[in-house]
């Protein structure tokens, strides 16, 4: 790897494959994105533009100092903010927070500034550094389109000492003040129609869980492939049925269930 060089996302080859738009309810339709790692060092960094309308939204910075890391930033552009604190010994922007798994990203904790917010600083200033060494710790965000806010997550790791930065996924809700919690990458969906069979219909470990047939129905439970292939069909009349997906290729595919005259359709994504 090279430095100082400035990566977009729009230049990694398969990234198409990679973001996926999951079918949600009334609470969401979550937007994921899974490149391969974007691995920085001192000296490098990355624009990122998360919802691929051409301007970059995040500026990742590795600074240096006298050749060593010299903390690392995040600069936003237009209206963006992060679920951060105010910086206790930097003279600009906000120190980050460093999420756990399953927080909620919902707007009334979001601050940050346009220009640079610390992520990690290479000092013992525990107010600034909440990264350091860590893995799997995620960047929850705001994004301001038309006074209309987006909430998302970036999942990121960050070596000892701030020098090194692995930037891995991220995901947002494009429902407009609808929340996301950190890693989550889908919606399962319920509809309560009349008209519309009442199911729960959501992918996850490699598998397609079909749940809430509590009346037994029979039903039955096409799988279909974006070329319009069909994958996979079983009948069931069971209160809830667990389809095996582990020998499917990653891609989006279309799930269509019904019991002879209602149905609902439901799109997953398999990893």
């Amino acid at each position: 790897m090279k430095n100082s060089i400035q990566r977009k996302l729009s230049s990694y080859s398969g990234l198409a494959a990679s973001i996926i738009a999951i079918a949600g309810n009334a609470h969401g339709q979550i937007i994921y994105a899974d490149p391969q790692d974007i691995i920085l060092t001192p000296g490098e960094n990355y624009y990122m533009d998360f919802d691929q309308n051409g301007e970059w939204d995040f500026f990742f910075e590795m600074a240096t100092y006298a050749g060593n890391s010299g903390g690392i930033t995040i600069n936003n552009n237009n209206s963006n903010s992060f679920v951060a604190e105010p910086c206790c010994v930097c003279f600009y922007g906000y120190s980050i927070s460093a999420l756990p798994l399953n927080a909620d990203i919902c707007g009334g904790n979001l601050n940050g500034s346009i220009g640079a917010n610390f992520l990690c600083y290479p000092m013992s200033y525990s107010c600034v550094d909440e990264w350091s060494g860590l893995n799997d710790r995620y960047v929850g965000f705001g994004h301001e389109t038309n006074n209309n806010w987006q909430f998302g997550w970036i999942r990121l790791s960050v070596g000892p000492q701030c020098n090194i930065l692995t930037i891995k996924d991220w995901a947002y809700n494009s429902v407009p003040g609808a929340c996301i919690s950190t890693g989550q990458t889908e919606v399962s969906t319920t509809i309560p129609d009349a008209d519309i069979l009442s199911l729960v219909i959501y992918s996850a470990n490699r598998s397609l869980l079909v749940k809430n047939n509590y009346d037994h129905h029979h039903l039955q439970i096409d799988i279909w492939n974006t070329s319009g292939g069909l994958e996979h069909t079983i009948q069931t009349a069971a209160i809830s049925e667990a389809i095996d997906l582990s020998h499917f290729a990653a891609g989006i595919y279309l799930v269509s269930v019904n019991d002879g005259s209602r149905g609902v359709n439901q799109r997953i994504f398999v990893e």
